[in-house]
């Protein structure tokens, strides 16, 4: 086991996201499929598609998803063709992608395999109790770089951020500690029947304790300018979908917040752990120890480099 397996106690179902490519997200997910082979039975999902040879943005070699027998993996169809590992067919899910179908597949011996799952929250939480119904103690969800929302429906996220987020490691710690800000939103607990019409971007809600301004889709910077200029002086709190939803810059920000603003979210992310990546493709790196260093601090969530652990 390891140091960031010691912050999974207790989770069943595990995000793995990462807010940019080459973040180190794989390397991760690897890293924890070892920790746990031999402990517990696992399950692997991925909301994107994962685990083939080359990035098919980049064109740049990527680590590949390593699996054991008797693990879970969900998967498509045509990723099946291109896996080394050897599986059996556990039941076809009827979830269709342009892939092919997503098939639950049982591994009977080790091998790397290509993992590409639903493009919904909705079918990635419906496959991880699936999994879990069948016994998996550990379930991993595998995010696509940018791509959060699917968090909401697991127990516990892992954030990976890495050197090719931004130039600097100042700005990578900035922007990482403040997507951590959002994902720690608390829940709106006020309860609206609410149902959108036309193209508004959100509906204004009076409650005996202020204005409610509940977002269908993105909260953007000029969104949240607008709303500080209503109604000066009343209690006013915003409330998106969840964290995947905001695309405010930290400015702004803090200015709705020094306004006595309350932003808020619908559904929950519960993140326990950030990973770290020092190092870009292209063969640019940071410093390890001191990146480890400028990330930790002042954040109160375990910092981890798995290539040290």
């Amino acid at each position: 086991m390891s140091r960031l397996t010691d912050c999974l106690e207790g989770y069943n179902s595990i995000a793995v996201t990462g807010m940019c490519k080459n973040a180190g997200k794989t390397t991760v997910v690897n890293h924890l499929i070892e920790c746990y082979k031999d402990e517990f039975k696992v399950g692997l999902i991925s909301i994107g598609y994962d685990g083939e040879e080359k990035d098919e943005i980049t064109n740049l070699i990527k680590p590949r998803i390593s699996v054991f027998p008797g693990m879970l993996v969900a998967t498509c169809e045509d990723c099946l063709k291109n896996s080394t590992a050897g599986y059996v067919l556990v039941t076809a899910t009827g979830i269709q992608t342009v892939l092919g179908e997503v098939l639950l597949v049982k591994v009977i011996s080790p091998g790397i395999i290509e993992v590409s799952g639903p493009s919904t929250v909705s079918g990635i939480r419906d496959i991880c109790r699936g999994m879990s119904d069948a016994g998996c103690q550990k379930v991993i969800a595998d995010g696509s770089a940018g791509r959060i929302s699917f968090a909401t429906v697991c127990d516990c996220t892992i954030l990976s951020a890495g050197a090719a987020l931004a130039p600097n490691i100042t700005k990578v710690a900035n922007l990482a500690h403040y997507q951590i800000k959002f994902l720690r939103l608390n829940i709106c607990k006020r309860q609206f029947e609410i149902v959108f019409t036309n193209d508004e971007p959100y509906i204004e809600l009076e409650s005996d304790d202020g204005i409610y301004y509940i977002f269908r889709g993105a909260l953007v910077d000029k969104d949240l300018t607008h709303i500080m200029r209503q109604l000066r002086g009343v209690k006013k709190t915003v409330a998106v979908n969840d964290a995947a939803s905001l695309f405010i810059s930290p400015g702004v920000y803090r200015k709705f917040m020094h306004k006595k603003g309350d932003l808020r979210v619908r559904s929950s992310i519960n993140p326990v752990a950030m990973t770290i990546n020092p190092m870009t493709p292209y063969g640019k790196w940071f410093d390890k120890d001191k990146f480890m260093t400028q990330m930790q601090d002042g954040l109160d969530l375990p910092v981890i480099n798995v290539m040290d652990e």
